[in-house]
This record gives C-alpha cells, structure tokens and sequence, in this order.
C-alpha cells in the first residue's frame, strides 16, 4: 500500500485462491485508510457486471467525492483535491454469484487506466488471475502486483496466531500443521478454532503437558474423538467440503478427473502427468485449472536431477565420481538442475491431500497403481527421493524395498533419513532383508546408540540370502560392502578394529569401492575411524577430511558432517585445536533447511547450537528440545544425546545453582556418558562447579570418577576437574606443574575449552601465590586460544575466575583487550548477577555449600566443635569437615583467618 500511495503506481491486483484472506486483508486495509481520513468505495464484481466500461468506476467515484465535499462543506472542513482516492474490487471473477466465476473486468479495461484521475487508486482482487492487457502496465510500473504467496501464513505467524487464540502449540505440531495447510488462512483457522475446547487450564493444547506433546489427545470439539491437530489436512471433512464447494466451484468434471489423476504428489512433472492420466492436453488442463484456482501453480521441472540420486553409467544408483553436482542437499533428494528441465505443476498442500483422498475414495486400486507407474518413472530418472516416495504411496511393500535396495544407501548419504526411516518402517516384518537391515543400523551410525542390536541386525544381514518376493538385488556386491564397513565402525577393542581395519582393505569392499563412490566414501570414513581409535589421530584425521570434502562434492550432505566430526576428534586426539575450529566452523555454517527433522540437517543445527553456547550466543530451546526428543532422530544419538546435554547447560544460565538440572546431567552421563565423550567434555566443568557449590567437595569426586572413566584419567578434562577440586594457596598448588605441562601439550583434551579452562585456572593459582608476571602471561594465552577457538564462556566457570583475571588487567592486554572486553558484555549479559564482584576477587574458590555458610556464621562467635555441632545437631566429625572445606575454600590457615576473608568478601 506505501507503494500504491506514490506517484506512479495507479493499481494493485490481488490474486489467491479462496479462503486466503484477500477480502479480510482489503477490508483492513480501507478501514485503516477510512480512519486516517482518505475517501474509500468499495466495489464487487457484481457492481460492475451491468456496465463494466472504467468510467463507471471513475463516476461512482467522483459521486463519492461530491458527497464528500458536501459532508465537508457542511462541517466546515476543507479537503486538497490532490488527495488519493482509493477504490476497493474484490471478487471481480465472480459477477454472478458466489457459485459461478467469469471477469467483471473485460481485458479492455486495464488499458483504460490511464485515462482515470491522477489521484485515484484502485485495488482489484480475485480467485483467477486476468489474462491480457497487464503486461504494459507492470511494465510502465502503473499496475503493482502481489506474490501470489503473499497471504500464507509463515510459520512464526502460525504460532503467533494459536497464542492470540490463547492456545499454547508446540513448536513440532505448529510445524506439521503449517506444512500440511501450506499456511492457507481457512485451514489453519479450523484447525484452532476446533481445538478451542480441548485444552486444559494452562492453555495447552491436547492431554499432554503444556506446549509439548501431541496436540488433540484430549476430548474433541464437535463430536468428532478422533480430531488431532496435526492431522488436519485437505482431507479433513470440513475442509474437503471447502475445497469441493469454493475452491474448485469453477473447475469442471473433465478437469476434475485430470487433476485427481495428477494428483501424485507436491510437485508433478508435467511428463509425469500426460503418462497417468493418459492425456496428451492434460498441460493445458493443469494450466486453465492454475490460473482459476490459485492452489495450482506452474514451476520448473526439478525431476532432472544430477548428482547422488543419479545412477549413471555405473547404474548403482549411489552416485558417481563424475558427478556435476556440487554444494550439500543436492543428492538423492537434492535441487539440481540438469539440461532438459522442463515444465512441472504444484499442488498445493490442502489441494495434494484433498485430491489424494478423493482419488482413494473413487479407486483405490487405479490410485496405487498410478503411484507404481510414477515410482517406475521416477526410478528409470534416478530419482531416489521420487521413487521412494512414490513407492510409500503404492502401499506395496516389495516396490518399497526393491527402490530401498537401489537409492537406499544414496538418500542416507544425502540426509534424507526421515524418508528412509518411513520405508524402513513400512518394512517392519520379520523378514529379514538385506538392504533394510544395513540401513537400520547405518542410520545409527557411527554413535551406535543400542551397540547390541547393530550387531544382531548384522547378523541377520549377513546370513540372509534370498529377498522375500524382492527382484534380485540391483547391484549384488553392495550390500555385503557395506555390512563389512559398519563392522569396522561398530568394532572398539584394539585388536577387533585392527582385524576389520584389514578387512576394508581385502577384495570384497575394494571392489565394490572401486566401482561405486558412495562405497568408497563410506571405507574411508570407516578406515580414518579405526586408524584414530588404533592411536593413529593424525594419519586419521587426514583421511577424513578428504572423505568429507569429496562427500561435500558429491552432494551427500549427511556424511560430510559425519566425516567432519569424526575428523574433528582426530584433529583433537593429535592435538590440532586450530583444525578442530576450522572444521566445527565448517559443520555449524552447513545448510539446514528450518525445521528439519533429517540427520544432515540436524547435525548441522547442532553444531551450530553448541558452537553458539561456547561463544555465549543465545540457543533456540525450542530446536534443542526438538532434536534431543524427535521420534525420527531416536535412532541418532549423537545428535539427540548432545542437544539434551546443551539444554541441561542453558538452565545453568538462570539457574546456577539448580539441584534438578545437576542430577538430570549427572544421570545422563553415568548413564551414557561413556558413548559420547565429547559431550561429556562439554559438561564436565559446569558440574564440578554446581555439584562443589551444592554438596561440597567429598561430592565433586563423583564427577571426577566420571571424567576419568569415560576421559581417560590422564585426559586434559581429568586433570583440569581434579586440579579444581584442591583449591589454590598461598604457596601454589600441587598439581600446577602437571597441568600445565599438559595444557601445552594440548593432544590429551576432548575439546578446545578445556585447553583455555586449563590456562584460567593456572593463571588464577599464579594469582593467589603473587606471582603477577606468570599470571598476565597466562591469561593472555587463555584470552588468545578463547580467540581462535571462539570459546568465551570457558571465562564464566567457577565463579567467573576468568572474568575476574581480565576485568582486573583491562588496559593492559594489548590486541586482546577488546576481545576481553567482548567476553565481559558475554558474562554480563549471559548470566546477568552471577559474575559479581564477590566472585570477581583474585583468589575466589568454590562456592560455599548451604551447610558450611551455616557453620561459617558460627565462627565469629567463641564457642569450640562441640558446642557448634549441638547447635546445628550434627556430629563433631560433621562440623569437622565443614570446617576443612571452609578453610580450603577461603585459603585460610585457621578460624581467625577464616572469619577476616569472609568478612572481606562479604560472606558475613
């Protein structure tokens, strides 16, 4: 409308289809246009279907402006004559009623535009898009014309939508039902209001807990128990009717039969379309229905596909090491163009599910059988995603395994998984088939969160021979290469992985290796795992990263992450931190489409969401929960695993000292902690610290025991925690000249933090002992490494030691005094209160427990052990205790000195 109010624009044409919202979108647009004081008529196609010549409008128009200066007159007002005039059309494809469709507007009509008074603007919307006489004036920039997306309701709006109706949706269901309605303005309003009755008293919507859960499981509205939130859909019966009655008012029966034939799914290759609805003219049926109902739209033809999907020469259907697609996603479900793209239609969300259902409804038989021929011809493209799809869609079991058994292995690589994982779940029989059981357990891989039955699955591909009613395997020397990889990831023990590590390099995987890249990829990925657990990081590390890169080229994004994490350990193990940020930079910037569910992109917004928590960059919650809880990334652990670990530490940040957060993490990690190290090295600081400041320090060498355990005891992790636990004096600190030779070592940490955590903690015992000079040296080489590193929140544990070191020494850090400065605005605006100057002074230790601040309180006043420990009804060997702790935590040498620094640091 800003545009509109200009001097060259005169008109804006509006089309959607209907219930989008076009006359609700008009209405609010003159009604704020009456209120700012403009003159405003509003029209309908039925206005102009007696006399649609433009000076009827112009006319109707320049009544209301001699009313207007006679209201104006009569009130003592004047109003310029240059001010706009705005006249409203809507429905201008419907002259003759809300049942039948036609134009108000002839195509002479647009031309006359010129004609009309500089000051009026007209605004025209519809159903069905003019066809002649607008070229000229969007051309000449007269005529605006919206996107025909314009109205949907994006996600974010969707959510905000629900809270207006004072329903709390989780973010997971607003995603389906925003992907199901396509944001269309009528679904989505029938989809709350029917759950305006089935919420608890919190809001939320559904049985379940507030915000989470599946939305609807409680009583349904209008008698209908079934009603589910994100089952709505175009099939839902009060928005088939819609759609019947208004949506397709216009369209015919012959129409009506070639849409439901096309009706494949969101986007029909018009190839596709003439060959299942057995119509040469079927583009033109498609076309007309497109321009008449807005739910249709034409588009490129993406059936053309390069890349991992594509089997070419080698007919693997994994790719080729020729292949022309470059960038992540583009594999076997990817977006690249080839040279033939042609012309394709889309269907809209509501519309694919209402015709769906129709076409079942009428022929169920024909329905499935049309799915075969288009999963037929998806195959003979290579189009992995296609076939699949359309495989799932035919209901027919053994079509599914046999594209399973073609593309399976490309869509893993690629990150489709949530689409492999649907066909694996399809074939949930107790028939073992081979290709089904290798990606069960690669899709597992490499956490491998249930070990034991990996290996059962293997088993039973391994022994497996025949097919089940399958046709023979498309490449019989596949599978059994593949088996033998996801051996050598799964194997642990030395000698184990050493004998499979012979095994990738024996004739069954080298040939089929040679022939396939996908093959190929996969053996070095598992070659570089074995190499590093054989204590060989750096020959490791090399390997995988050249598995990455050519993943990366080959569009296979999901084991460009993987092979990228892998590396990343490696690179860790062989002590390179500055390749280790290189290679996590990489994986956090990968392209992840919003919302995903796949393993690709999950791990990439992983990534990214614990590179954004050691920079002390806020976390989406939200996505966290979503990837720590998504039944289709069950199977993940080393996504969902990691994303539950980064929600438990972001409590920490409001929180410090929550007791519910501590044991949840704790318990995580005695539970799974050995399977994943690095989120473990993550965490292990942080629960030091809480665990110190709740329990005291017996409690801390319960975390300590843990690290090492799952660490190694001569980990960098482990001796940081240990280190921790004995507080620094005056004479310095046992452990220091281990750390510290260990810190520059740097090969024996699990994550870059640790290394800058160690530097703070050798830098504050420096402190403490009045060693200066030693102290600055140290802090700017933990300021330096958080730099390269980008790990700022190593300055907030313990109390803010870091913080403290620098904020003392700001001025005086040379090129490293911004970045100081930087992480000071971090701590202060990440745990705003929890980096005071009580926990800023040189020498801070732990915080005390609730028990030793009670018996602090008693020290002031002359009484001996036992009288605190009648008082306090404790034992004397309890009080005893507490008083050690108390005297190690404050660095004091008796009860005197004790009593001074608390007074000091105002603990009294």
């Amino acid at each position: 409308m800003v545009r509109l109010q200009g001097a060259d624009a005169r008109v804006l044409q509006l089309w959607d289809a209907a219930g989008s919202g076009k006359t609700t979108l008009l209405a609010g647009w003159a009604r704020r246009l009456t209120a700012e004081g403009a003159e405003v008529r509003w029209l309908t196609g039925t206005d102009l279907v007696a006399d649609p010549d433009p000076d009827s409008v112009w006319t109707l128009c320049a009544a209301t402006r001699a009313d207007q200066a006679l209201n104006e007159a009569a009130h003592g007002t004047a109003r310029p004559d240059t001010a706009l005039r705005y006249v409203f059309i809507d429905d201008v494809d419907r002259p003759r009623g809300p049942a039948e469709s036609g134009q108000a507007l002839p195509d002479g009509w647009w031309p006359m535009i010129s004609l009309a008074p500089p000051e009026l603007r007209v605004i025209v919307a519809g159903r069905s898009r003019l066809g002649t006489g607008t070229a000229p004036l969007l051309a000449a920039g007269v005529l605006l014309d919206c996107p025909e997306n314009m109205l949907a309701f994006t996600l974010e709006e969707t959510i905000e939508l629900a809270a207006r109706r004072h329903l709390r949706v989780s973010t997971e269901d607003a995603t389906v039902l925003w992907r199901n309605t396509g944001g269309w303005a009528t679904a989505l309003a029938f989809a709350l209001a029917g759950q305006g009755q089935d919420r608890d008293d919190t809001g939320a919507i559904g049985g379940g807990p507030a915000g989470g859960g599946t939305a609807g499981d409680g009583p349904a509205t209008d008698g209908d128990p079934g009603f589910i939130l994100t089952d709505v859909d175009g099939a839902t019966p009060a928005i088939a009717d819609y759609v019947a009655t208004e949506v397709l008012c216009g369209v015919d029966d012959d129409e009506r039969e070639v849409l439901m034939r096309s009706a494949l799914s969101a986007q029909v290759p018009l190839e596709l379309a003439v060959l299942v609805t057995a119509r040469s003219d079927a583009g033109d049926v498609l076309a007309r229905v497109a321009r008449n109902t807005g739910l249709v739209v034409r588009v490129p033809d993406v059936s053309h596909r390069s890349g991992a999907a594509r089997s070419g020469a080698r007919g693997s259907g994994a790719g080729s090491a020729d292949s022309p697609v470059t960038g992540l996603g583009a594999g076997a479900g990817g977006a690249g163009w080839g040279g033939g793209a042609g012309e394709a239609y889309g269907f809209h969300p509501i519309l694919l599910s209402y015709l769906r259902s129709a076409a079942r409804g009428h022929d169920a038989d024909a329905a499935n059988a049309r799915h075969i021929v288009a999963c037929q011809w998806y195959s003979a493209r290579s189009d992995g995603v296609g076939a699949l799809d359309q495989a799932l869609q035919a209901r027919d079991a053994t079509l599914v395994g046999e594209t399973l058994d073609r593309f399976g292995l490309a869509l893993v690589l690629a990150g489709d998984t949530e689409l492999v994982g649907r066909a694996l779940r399809r074939l949930d029989t107790p028939v073992p088939w081979t290709a089904a059981l290798a990606l069960r357990v690669l899709l597992d891989a490499p956490a491998f969160a249930a070990r034991r039955r990996a290996h059962q699955l293997l088993a039973a591909a391994g022994d497996t021979s025949g097919w089940s009613g399958l046709s023979p395997p498309h490449r019989p020397e596949l599978w059994p290469a593949v088996i033998e990889i996801l051996q050598a990831l799964l194997a642990t023990e030395p000698a184990e992985v050493a004998r499979r590590l012979h095994a990738l390099q024996g004739h069954r995987v080298g040939e089929a290796a040679r022939l396939d890249l996908a093959i190929d990829l996969l053996t070095g990925m598992a070659e570089g795992r074995c190499l590093d657990r054989l204590g060989l990081p750096g020959p490791a590390e090399d390997i995988l990263r050249d598995v990455a890169e050519a993943a990366r080229m080959a569009g296979y994004g999901w084991l460009f992450l993987v092979a990228s994490d892998l590396a990343a350990t490696a690179a860790a193990h062989a002590g390179r931190w500055l390749q280790v940020a290189m290679l996590e930079s990489q994986m956090a910037d990968a392209p992840a489409l919003p919302g995903s569910v796949d393993q690709a992109g999950s791990r990439a917004v992983l990534y990214t969401m614990i590179r954004r928590y050691e920079r002390c960059q806020s976390l989406d919650l939200d996505v966290l929960e979503k990837l720590s809880g998504h039944p289709q990334l069950a199977y993940d652990a080393g996504v969902s695993v990691p994303a539950q670990v980064l929600v438990l530490l972001n409590g920490f940040d409001s929180d410090p000292h929550s007791r519910r957060t501590m044991d949840a993490l704790m318990l995580l990690m005695r539970e799974i902690g050995g399977d994943h190290p690095r989120a473990l090295s993550l965490c292990c600081v942080s629960l030091l610290e809480v665990s110190s400041a709740l329990d005291g320090r017996a409690e801390t060498h319960a975390v300590v025991r843990l690290a090492e355990s799952v660490l190694g005891e001569d980990s960098l992790e482990a001796l940081l925690l240990r280190f921790l636990v004995v507080p620094p004096s005056r004479s310095g600190h046992p452990a220091e000249e281990r750390l510290r030779e260990a810190a520059i070592d740097e090969r024996t940490a699990w994550r870059g933090s640790t290394i800058v955590s160690a530097w703070i903690a050798l830098a504050q015992v420096a402190e403490v002992s009045g060693r200066h000079v030693e102290s600055d040296a140290r802090v700017l080489k933990a300021l330096r490494l958080a730099s390269q590193f980008g790990t700022e929140r190593a300055f907030l544990a313990m109390g803010g030691q870091g913080t403290a070191l620098i904020r003392s020494r700001l001025g005086r850090l040379g090129d490293l005094d911004e970045f100081a400065r930087h992480i000071l605005r971090c701590a202060a605006r990440t745990r705003p209160g929890g980096v005071g100057p009580a926990s800023e002074v040189g020498r801070s230790g732990p915080h005390l427990t609730q028990r030793e601040r009670e018996v602090l309180r008693e020290l002031p006043v002359h009484q001996s052990v036992a009288d605190i420990a009648r008082k306090r009804n404790v034992s004397p060997n309890t009080v005893k205790t507490h008083l050690r702790n108390i005297y190690q935590k404050l660095e004091a040498a008796n009860r005197a000195d004790a009593v001074a620094i608390a007074q000091e640091r105002g603990l009294l």
